[in-house]
């Protein structure tokens, strides 16, 4: 091979290699570290998250039912995401729009399929609540404002107040 071919070969290697590292370091360095859960157990259920939809469960493998000893929701705001952690594992991941303030919360035993919220300007149901205590839900959208909810409904402009929301599949297995 000729001289100046081998030279810029191996400049550009090394100009990739740098390129993949920044990069790599970057997105390292902009994700959150869970403190909560070990990191592979996250990585594992981010990796079975599908795009939000009203209508289908947030993983492409969802479990059959939760263990019902020592498992905690821990609601991330920003992220729009539920995680179920049992034992420092996540055990699944929800897409879900958190309208309520921070505090631990814990989940009643009251529980049904229809829940209806009406205020001056706003006039919603819900599918599948859960209550947390002090007026605060786990509950799917269903209708708003006479308006049926949209398929990504992470994205409408109103939400129901003092609730997480969660698909329709999400909130029967919750």
């Amino acid at each position: 091979m000729n001289q100046e071919l081998k030279q810029l070969l191996k400049v550009s290697f090394t100009m990739l290699t740098i390129f993949i590292l920044i990069i790599n370091g970057l997105t390292l360095m902009r994700t959150q570290k869970l403190t909560f859960a070990t990191h592979s157990s996250v990585i594992i259920q981010t990796n079975r998250l599908k795009h939000p939809n009203i209508n289908h469960p947030s993983a492409t493998l969802p479990p059959h039912r939760l263990p019902s000893k020592s498992v905690q929701l821990i609601a991330m705001k920003h992220q729009h995401k539920l995680y179920v952690i049992s034992h420092h594992r996540v055990i699944y991941i929800t897409h879900a729009y958190v309208n309520h303030q921070a505090g631990r919360l814990t989940i009643h035993h009251p529980r049904g399929q229809q829940l209806a919220y009406h205020r001056s300007s706003l006039t919603a149901s819900a599918n599948n609540w859960i209550s947390l205590g002090s007026n605060n839900f786990i509950s799917a959208p269903a209708m708003i404002n006479g308006h049926p909810s949209a398929k990504n409904w992470l994205k409408m402009k109103q939400h129901l107040p003092h609730t997480i929301e969660v698909s329709k599949p999400d909130a029967l297995l919750l």
